[in-house]
């Protein structure tokens, strides 16, 4: 208890001891014995003499203090405009980034779309080749000219030599060409040697 009340009173001191500080450092205190020396019934003449030098003195560290106020103003709004330039640019960077991952996703999904398409025509591809390999010569030529899409046609007479190689057998496409009229397998051989 004694240790507390002793810490207190410490606490105290140095509280006193820094307001006085404050005091002195702010020029209150010779502020109020000025005051209080103009009110009292004797005041000489070097005292307003040295009041009127002290206001003179206060009234010059105002105006420095103004005018580097001024200058520091000026400085800040030159900061704040080379803040605001690089404000629109990264905001100029940034919509052209935006911009950028628009059209990196506009391509991501096109090329998904195009990977679908692939793989759905590679799957009808391989479906007719194997359906057609399996047919009747005759009617597997009358199916492959109902297709109308020569491009189509060649790559299901591929796949249907890729099923004959993976059945170790002779490849039928050349026979299923001797069937088709002289037109159409001329125009597909054409097209065909094209291609490759």
């Amino acid at each position: 208890m004694r240790g507390r009340i002793f810490l207190l009173i410490l606490a105290n001191l140095l509280a006193v001891f820094i307001v006085l500080f404050f005091l002195d450092w702010f020029d209150i205190w010779n502020g109020y014995t000025r005051l209080l020396a103009s009110v009292g019934k004797v005041a000489f003449r070097s005292s307003i003499v040295r009041s009127e030098d002290v206001s003179l003195l206060e009234r010059e560290e105002q105006a420095k203090l103004m005018e580097s106020f001024n200058i520091r103003e000026a400085d800040l709004k030159k900061y704040e405009s080379s803040l605001k330039s690089r404000e629109d640019d990264l905001t100029k960077k940034s919509a052209a980034l935006v911009g950028e991952r628009e059209s990196l996703e506009a391509q991501k999904k096109k090329i998904a779309g195009d990977k679908a398409t692939t793989v759905a025509y590679d799957k009808k591809v391989a479906e007719l080749s194997d359906r057609l390999y399996n047919m009747p010569p005759d009617k597997a030529v009358e199916r492959l000219l109902e297709l109308k899409d020569d491009l189509l046609i060649l790559d299901v007479l591929k796949g249907i030599d890729a099923v004959a190689a993976s059945k170790s057998q002779a490849s039928v496409v050349p026979y299923l060409y001797s069937l088709m009229p002289k037109e159409d397998a001329a125009r597909l051989l054409r097209l065909s040697t094209i291609n490759e």
